[in-house]
């Protein structure tokens, strides 16, 4: 390296380097120098840098383990009996109230039924009939003649009967319960507080059989919670006073009203009835 070349190095302030085995002891004083001029310069300090954590494991909290709905605990039904039509089923006719069976029906109060009453329905019809019919509770038309069956069902009814044969004078009509409801349905204890008063009635009649007119009347009387179907084909007995009195179950005279095409399968009752 010549030495303008050297000084043009130095004027751009390039430092020269020379090997260590040869060349101008000057220049590799001179670089030497520049070094440890520089090596002088304070420099300042590198910030310190905050140690790093170490990472924090988050505490997640357990996730909850999902338990099975709790189903809700049902009362296990009454076993319900089994009717056929080749099995009959005996029921017993008891009084479910003490009140009813010493007290006449028209002075009764035992129940709500009392409440709102025109006056009491009774039964009516033949003293010692040969065929009782139980009809379901008086209804308003009912409570002001005092009478079961009246009006229109009432005709459709006496027209059923002389099918088979029967007129209202051969048979003994009484409501299960005695006065008319506030409702349109009749409570447990309102029927229980009324069994007296038709057992009363059964007990002084004694009839060959009973025909029982409604699915509500029907349930009560026989004391069983079934089908209305089931409770028209099945074979049922009530025992009165000891004695078994043939049932057999048909439709309330106001539902045909309704529905006439039931017409048939009540024709088909009546016959069951006088066998």
């Amino acid at each position: 390296m010549t030495d303008q070349h050297a000084q043009y190095l130095r004027l751009l302030k390039i430092p020269l380097w020379h090997s260590r085995t040869g060349g101008d002891p000057a220049y590799e004083i001179e670089i030497t120098a520049e070094i440890e001029e520089r090596a002088r310069i304070s420099l300042p300090p590198l910030p310190e840098v905050a140690p790093v954590a170490p990472p924090v494991e988050v505490m997640r909290a357990p996730k909850p383990v999902e338990m099975p709905e709790s189903q809700p605990i049902v009362p296990v039904a009454k076993p319900q009996p089994i009717i056929s039509a080749a099995e009959p089923y005996m029921a017993e006719a008891i009084s479910r109230s003490t009140h009813a069976i010493h007290i006449d029906a028209a002075m009764c109060s035992a129940c709500q039924l009392s409440k709102a009453r025109t006056r009491v329905v009774k039964g009516k019809g033949h003293a010692k009939a040969r065929l009782m019919v139980i009809t379901e509770a008086p209804t308003l038309q009912e409570d002001i003649a005092g009478q079961p069956l009246a009006g229109r069902a009432g005709q459709l009814f006496d027209e059923m009967l002389k099918a088979v044969k029967y007129s209202r004078d051969d048979v003994f009509i009484t409501p299960y319960v005695k006065c008319a409801p506030l409702q349109s349905l009749i409570s447990a204890a309102e029927e229980a507080e009324c069994s007296g008063h038709l057992l009363n009635e059964m007990i002084a009649q004694m009839p060959e059989r009973i025909l029982i007119l409604g699915r509500h009347a029907a349930r009560a009387v026989l004391n069983v919670q079934l089908p209305f179907e089931q409770l028209r084909t099945g074979q049922f007995h009530l025992k009165v006073d000891g004695r078994a009195i043939p049932v057999q179950v048909s439709y309330n005279p106001y539902q045909l009203l309704k529905f006439p095409e039931e017409k048939r399968n009540a024709w088909q009752d009546m016959k069951r009835l006088i066998g």
